[in-house]
């Protein structure tokens, strides 16, 4: 609830001693725009994605501080943040805290989630247009699906729900909405009384399995910056590598933060399955196992594209730096055609003054015109002198130190 507080005086995040008994989950939903046209070649114009975001980080603001001053109805979702990819890509994040007590040997679960109702129906935010609020088709804006796989699911899967039941025949449905419906599905009802972290297993495996879908869109458009196909754009932007550098950043930080909490099951005071009951037993440690691997390899892949996305950085600032020496270059090639002109106008400019052109072909001088011209010549030949003169000296240093050479070789030719 932390967007409700008007200040916050820097003490958020706490330290973890603080609220041992409680974690958060971010879940990411990914939403298309179908509308949205893309570059040359499927490439998005970084210029247009750059007004697209700072276009939403505006809208953003105007909808965190209509949260912190009107009042929410109850049951209203609520997005913690909004990122553009590109022209059609975009996804946004959703909290889900869950909090566990104890009392009387007996454990209770609080799960708060900012998922409610449709995103139509709440406060108008980036992720929806006015046009897609008003339209009655879902052609415009949708939403990616959660896909979850699961080992040996066809053998036993069955429908989650009816169709009149299913949140997903309103316009913009979330994935997540379905949770609620048939939750511990796949769990073992034994292992879930006695286990409170084996019992929220479908929340992890639900936020692992949106993490993974988001880094898969994310990889494939640091691909498209960053592969071989980048290097023909003749435009190349670091901006939306430095953008997805941020985002994996801080999601690499929420992993490493996750896997410790899978490290310890929740916390000291979480209770566990007991050993004597083997098959309980056996269940929450596979589900713990599983999860911190698949929550491990999450975090290493969310930094190896970062890397990924810095490596193309210092690739794109390598050939701008060097498309600018060519410039520079080329440009240096010109003026030195433009000295070597210069050597010979300036004297033929400074010889046309001295005489003042009274020549007697030309005007009513007395002087020929062969007195200039010598004169001239003479000015040129000096002026490229002093222009070779380093070379010049080099290369009657070299002359006289082979003359001076010959001769000691003669002189010991003729004393033997």
């Amino acid at each position: 609830m932390l967007f409700r507080c008007r200040r916050t005086y820097s003490a958020y995040p706490s330290l973890p001693s603080a609220y041992d008994n409680i974690f958060r989950l971010r879940f990411v939903t990914i939403g298309r725009r179908e509308a949205r046209e893309t570059g040359e070649g499927g490439r998005s114009d970084p210029n247009e994605v750059d007004k697209l975001r700072a276009e939403a980080d505006h809208q953003m603001r105007q909808y965190g501080q209509r949260l912190s001053t009107a009042n929410v109805p109850c049951g209203d979702s609520v997005v913690r943040e909004y990122h553009v990819l590109g022209e059609r890509h975009y996804f946004l994040e959703q909290e889900v805290a869950i909090s566990m007590h104890l009392k009387n040997a007996a454990w209770t679960a609080l799960v708060c989630s900012d998922i409610g109702s449709n995103l139509a129906e709440g406060f108008p935010g980036p992720w929806l247009s006015q046009e897609d609020r008003e339209s009655n088709s879902i052609s415009g804006t949708t939403f990616y699906p959660t896909i979850q796989h699961r080992k040996r699911l066809s053998l036993r899967s069955r429908p989650v729900l009816d169709a009149e039941q299913s949140p997903l025949d309103k316009k913009f449905p979330q994935t997540a909405s379905l949770l609620a419906f048939d939750y511990g599905h796949f769990l073992d009802k034994s292992a879930m009384s006695s286990d409170p972290f084996y019992a929220l297993d479908d929340l992890f495996r639900f936020f692992a399995n949106s993490e993974n879908q988001l880094l898969n869109l994310i990889e494939w458009y640091v691909g498209n910056d960053t592969g071989h196909r980048s290097l023909t754009n003749d435009k190349p932007s670091v901006s939306g590598l430095v953008y997805y550098q941020e985002i994996l950043e801080t999601h690499v930080g929420r992993l490493r933060q996750l896997a410790e909490v899978v490290r310890r099951r929740g916390g000291t005071q979480w209770p566990r399955a007991p050993q004597q009951e083997k098959h309980a037993y056996n269940k929450a440690e596979d589900a713990a196992v599983n999860l911190l691997r698949d929550i491990e390899y999450l975090q290493r892949r969310a930094d190896d594209i970062r890397k990924r996305c810095e490596r193309g950085i210092a690739v794109i600032m390598n050939n701008l730096n060097l498309a600018e020496s060519k410039r520079a270059m080329s440009q240096a090639k010109l003026l030195t055609k433009l000295t070597i002109m210069a050597f010979i106008y300036i004297p033929l400019s400074f010889t046309t003054s001295f005489f003042g052109m009274n020549l007697v072909r030309v005007g009513t001088g007395m002087r020929a015109m062969c007195i200039w011209l010598g004169a001239s010549a003479l000015v040129v030949l000096l002026t490229i002198a002093v222009y070779y003169m380093e070379r010049i000296q080099k290369g009657v240093g070299k002359w006289l130190s082979r003359r001076r050479h010959g001769r000691q070789e003669h002189k010991v030719e003729n004393m033997a």
